[in-house]
């Protein structure tokens, strides 16, 4: 989705230099001009596609284009942007867009679905993490607008949660296991050890004398 812009645009951005990294001097130019606030004509609104801007990025410089898809990647820039984050934003037609955003607080949003508009830029060249280098359109844009995940989407991150939640259950069970086996050993009781005459003697009086008496008896024949 493409909408007009009524605000002039930096006259660097007429210099870009498409397939080169950032920052340049249109990059500074044009996150100074999304913070200022640019004025834009939603009365008129032209769908273009994404492999438009990679083929022809002149033609489409620019121009305020507005996308939905999922953030896969996010990555601060740093002084002197501190406030300005990466992104590698997927469509809803697993086409890869790379958007810089302004006014960010640093918040983690991977996976999360957005819907977010921003100026193009210029056409780069990168290579995913496959190893490939591919093409992006590259946008500076601002105020992300967040998404209700899709249903199949969601399914699927739930499923992996409960797994994930399965797992660290049956971990926290061994760890129980190991534990109460550990212990138990410790706790083993000892056998007692008794002379073997223990269980033949007849039991004390109840008479405290006749019991002295007895016990003593009992210590002169264990003597002999």
């Amino acid at each position: 989705l493409v909408l007009a812009v009524l605000s002039p645009l930096p006259e660097s951005l007429q210099h870009v230099h498409d397939d080169t990294e950032v920052p340049d001097k249109a990059f500074v130019d044009m996150i100074n001009f999304v913070r200022s606030g640019a004025e834009v004509d939603d009365s008129v609104e032209i769908t273009i596609h994404h492999d438009a801007i990679v083929e022809r990025p002149t033609q489409y410089r620019g121009m305020y284009v507005t996308i939905e898809g999922q953030v896969e990647q996010q990555r601060s820039l740093g002084r002197p942007f501190a406030d300005v984050e990466e992104w590698f934003v997927r469509d809803a037609h697993d086409l890869p867009w790379m958007i810089y955003v302004t006014g960010c607080s640093g918040q983690d949003v991977s996976g999360r679905r957005v819907s977010i508009s921003g100026h193009v830029y210029k056409r780069m060249h990168l290579e995913d993490r496959a190893g490939v280098m591919r093409f992006y359109p590259a946008l500076v844009g601002s105020d992300p607008s967040w998404l209700a995940m899709a249903p199949a989407q969601a399914e699927l991150q739930e499923s992996h949660l409960s797994w994930l939640i399965l797992l660290v259950l049956i971990v926290a069970l061994l760890v129980v296991l190991l534990i109460g086996r550990r212990i138990g050993r410790r706790s083993k009781p000892r056998p007692a050890i008794f002379s073997e005459d223990d269980e033949t003697q007849p039991s004390l009086p109840d008479d405290p004398s006749e019991a002295m008496h007895e016990l003593k008896r009992r210590g002169d024949e264990s003597d002999t």
